[in-house]
């Protein structure tokens, strides 16, 4: 068949058939299987009480139009929407019930994946051990006073098809931070966003929120805005030195080498080039998909240094969102407009900050007042004996709000902030902190609509994430690396916006803390 004719039948795919096993080989495939499922999670049956509509999802669930949460180990139950990273690499999520009459699915063949920090064994048992080849971007040690050196940005390590990069860093406490994936099929690609570091304990046992879209093969390019932004994203985290160097894996995937002889083999070291599928294990060409039906748009932040005037900071945080909310004839600002930020990680925050980043939020439609900003913004973080009381406790949370921020600084801006509560729907699901990062705009008071807008992605509520304003307005700075995907105002998009809100585990409109009694968590600077 030609892979032309494959490409037609892309809602309807059939993969290759495999060779039949014999019955003693299937039956010991999925013993081995249950055997390592039982030690990752607990037995767990489907929540029948989630009002869910499965007939929708099996239609629908690659269209990008969605968020799905990670099922975690603490619960007897899962909804329909939570999955395990590992079913990120099947066509159908691992799930039968989203499987058309006739149709087989299909696994992946490559995958490249963004990160702040991972864990050996947990790439080893996802990636590794099914033998896929797999490009990491990684937070690493270059910084703005370390020089970057040849031969230590581009890490190869060929006995496990496996490849680290680590992007440059420009300034002092810069961080690569996003967390994004491309996840090669036979016939499409899956662009995943998530807010989930390449970890167990972040996918297992933190609460997260996971976005991904499947775009079809064609044989010819095509342009469009997504494609645009995705391919300058994994061009402009690519460090300036692409030098490749062999090395041997980590003891830890000793039991998981593809090929143990894989570098007495090697006569010269792979080529290298500036390009990212140059450097990439495997082929991922942007060309050959198409990208025309995204649901979302894309919000990078890259590190750096970006002038107003010459338009160069146009595609880069806080500035992306407002042109995009600038030029939404959709979105109209009431004296009701409101923006709730759910986050890990709240910075330095001042009141120019917190003025330039809800302005730019609401597209420069609004005129700032000391006297409406409350009314206008909500923060929604945990109280201390939430996270005290979490199953994984106090060394395993992710959350970052510094007690001198919070006590210390005289324009902090603490009446914003509002407490982390669970939706009475949601009690099954309690006694779990969340690393999930979600913005929401809509009107107070009201139910969503198509005026509203909603951004999930790896940005927590900083100026180095988001952006600041230097040189009196002239320049932008981005200190870190993110990424995230933006549901815009648009018409016709009420529902899909709605049914995002409703699957959120917390409610969006929790009471506000009462400064004179009440605080969150709040951890102390150890260095």
């Amino acid at each position: 068949m030609k892979k032309q004719n494959l490409i037609t039948k892309f809602f309807k795919m059939k993969s290759t058939p495999k060779k039949e096993e014999s019955s003693t080989q299937a039956s010991s495939t999925q013993k081995s299987k249950a055997e390592e499922e039982k030690e990752e999670f607990p037995e767990q049956k489907l929540d029948e009480e989630y009002k869910f509509d499965l007939d929708e999802l099996k239609e629908n669930f690659r269209d990008g139009r969605r968020i799905f949460h990670n099922r975690l180990k603490f619960y007897t139950i899962y909804r329909p929407d939570m999955i395990k990273f590992v079913d990120l690499l099947d066509e159908y999520l691992n799930n039968p019930d989203l499987i058309k009459e006739e149709e087989k699915t299909t696994q992946a063949e490559n995958v490249v994946f963004t990160t702040f920090v991972s864990e050996d064994s947990f790439i080893a048992k996802t990636l590794i051990k099914k033998k896929i080849e797999c490009t990491m971007f990684k937070h690493g040690y270059q910084t703005a006073t370390v020089p970057v050196e040849p031969g230590k940005s581009v890490l190869d390590f060929p006995e496990i098809n496996m490849r680290c990069i680590l992007p440059d860093l420009k300034g002092k406490f810069s961080v690569f931070h996003p967390k994004v994936m491309l996840i090669k099929f036979p016939h499409f690609l899956r662009v995943v966003v998530t807010t989930c570091n390449f970890m167990g304990l972040e996918w297992e046992c933190l609460g997260q929120l996971i976005w991904f879209q499947d775009f079809r093969y064609i044989s010819d390019p095509i342009e469009c805005r997504f494609k645009t932004d995705l391919m300058r994203f994994f061009q402009d985290i690519m460090p300036s030195e692409t030098t490749i160097t062999v090395k041997k894996a980590p003891s830890v995937y000793k039991d998981v080498l593809i090929d143990k002889f894989a570098i007495d083999k090697m006569k010269d070291p792979p080529e290298s080039g500036k390009l990212f599928r140059q450097v990439i294990r495997g082929e991922i060409n942007f060309e050959k998909y198409d990208f025309r039906d995204a649901a979302v748009d894309l919000i990078p932040s890259i590190n750096g240094y970006y002038k107003i005037e010459d338009g160069s900071a146009d595609n880069q945080g806080m500035i992306r969102v407002k042109n995009i909310m600038k030029n939404s004839e959709e979105f109209k600002v009431t004296d009701n407009t409101q923006l709730i930020y759910q986050c890990t990680s709240f910075g330095k925050l001042y009141t120019k900050l917190v003025t330039e980043f809800v302005m730019s939020m609401f597209g420069d439609k609004i005129e700032y007042t000391s006297v409406t900003m409350k009314e206008r913004v909500k923060f929604i973080y945990p109280e201390d004996q939430q996270v005290q009381d979490a199953h994984e406790g106090v060394p395993s949370n992710c959350l970052k709000l510094r007690e001198d921020f919070w006590f210390d600084q005289k324009d902090f801006p603490r009446y914003l902030f509002h407490k982390f509560e669970y939706k009475e729907s949601s009690k099954e699901y309690t006694r779990n902190v969340h690393h999930s990062k979600v913005m929401i705009i809509k009107e107070k008071d009201q139910e969503i609509d198509d005026n509203s807008a909603i951004y999930i992605g790896s940005h927590n509520m900083s100026g180095g994430a988001w952006g600041t304003m230097r040189n009196i307005g002239k320049t932008l700075f981005i200190g870190n690396y993110e990424m995230g995907i933006f549901f815009k105002p648009k018409a016709g998009t009420k529902a899909l916006k709605q049914r995002i809100v409703n699957s959120l585990l917390y409610t969006i409109d929790p009471p506000s803390y009462d400064l004179a009694t009440e605080k969150p968590y709040l951890f102390v600077k150890a260095f």
